[in-house]
């Protein structure tokens, strides 16, 4: 079957991930509506009553894949509240931590709170950590994020949050863009000084979540041919994509690193701008092809200077510049492709982020006649690992 002249409703008719992008507004609306109401506010303040009560020492993050690129987003929020805390591959945390050497040996404090987070709530390195906590010390605090309740990791922990994202089939799209959602929230509930104060924030936090909501509709109704306008500007024949960031958009950044990898079937590799500095740029050539992603001004400037760089200096290869405040030096730059967004907070803008790189990866695989996420080797759910 030749797809490569799909229009998007055609490509939205016929696979399911195309779908679940376009259905990311609407799933987020429903996340929305649940916090702010009155069940859900007692979901939130009664892991802000357990993380009160419970004094924990220390957190730890672990998932597999997008579940723990944006539990990347919480921990940079626990850390820059002081709070020691470590986002680990739920793997490395299996096989090399909880299972080799006993608690206190690890370098684990004594009451650890573990936020274990998996789309399915069955992913194999997520399930077999379950079952080795449990024979761990009766202090260590568990919470799920998971988009599935009744799942093995909702059943087994001690709080779990639901992503209340709808039933998703193929690559991540709408759990992923709650999942940054749930992480934010979440986070900052429980770290809010009085419950007064967490209720407030549960409020402005919705309001702003509509009016991302409201964004992504339009981009996704009215503008999905942006992801036709960044295919023109990398070329269909691209190899490899290099997606730059800092800060909270790097969650998205490896998001769509791997998306692309599983999408496109082409390397991606996912990367800070500090980092690439740090002898990566060497690989720039006329044929290097690039997303730089910034929504903060801690590391506008830089992330600013690598764009130009890459494009005037280092070899001249292409990128597109994925931010939420125009750069008029960029504009009409044949190597450079700007494109502009109005999500002010950088705490929000990653589900932005990802949503303009899910365009431009759908619609290169379908101008390369490959089914948008339909996957050749792997599953939706990984149970070996």
């Amino acid at each position: 079957m030749d797809i490569t002249k799909y229009t998007w409703d055609q490509l939205r008719a016929e696979y399911s991930f195309v779908a679940d992008m376009f259905e990311q507004p609407r799933a987020i609306r429903e996340f929305v509506a649940h916090y702010s109401g009155v069940e859900g506010k007692a979901e939130l303040l009664g892991f802000k009553a357990d993380w009160d009560v419970a004094a924990y020492t220390n957190v730890i993050l672990a998932g597999m894949g997008s579940s723990l690129f944006a539990s990347s987003i919480a921990a940079l929020i626990f850390q820059q509240a002081g709070i020691p805390c470590e986002l680990v591959d739920a793997g490395e945390l299996l096989y090399y931590i909880l299972s080799t050497t006993p608690m206190h040996r690890a370098g684990i404090p004594s009451k650890p709170l573990f936020i274990l987070t998996s789309q399915s709530g069955e992913s194999a390195e997520v399930v077999k950590a379950i079952h080795v906590l449990a024979g761990k010390s009766p202090e260590i605090g568990l919470w799920s994020i998971t988009n599935t309740p009744g799942s093995t990791l909702a059943t087994n922990a001690r709080r779990t949050a639901l992503l209340h994202a709808g039933k998703e089939l193929s690559v991540t799209a709408k759990t992923f863009s709650n999942s940054l959602l749930l992480m934010y929230l979440l986070q900052r509930v429980v770290l809010s000084r009085t419950e007064a104060d967490a209720l407030e924030f549960i409020e402005s936090f919705g309001k702003e979540a509509s009016d991302l909501a409201r964004d992504l509709d339009h981009l996704f109704t009215k503008q999905p041919d942006l992801g036709d306008k960044i295919v023109a500007f990398m070329g269909k024949d691209v190899k490899h994509v290099e997606i730059i960031a800092r800060g909270t958009s790097l969650a998205s950044a490896r998001q769509g690193a791997l998306n692309i990898k599983e999408t496109n079937k082409i390397t991606s590799e996912s990367i800070s701008g500090g980092q690439f500095r740090h002898g990566p740029l060497e690989i720039v050539t006329k044929d290097f092809r690039s997303f730089v992603m910034v929504s903060d001004d801690a590391t506008r400037a830089h992330a600013e200077d690598i764009a130009w760089n890459i494009t005037h200096k280092w070899g001249g290869g292409k990128v597109v510049f994925v931010t939420n405040k125009r750069v008029p030096n960029f504009e009409g730059e044949s190597r450079l492709l700007p494109v502009v967004h109005g999500i002010s907070n950088p705490w929000l803008a990653p589900v932005m982020e990802i949503a303009i790189i899910q365009l431009f990866m759908a619609r290169l695989a379908a101008t390369c006649n490959i089914g948008p996420g339909v996957f050749k080797y792997t599953s939706k759910i990984t149970k070996e690992g």
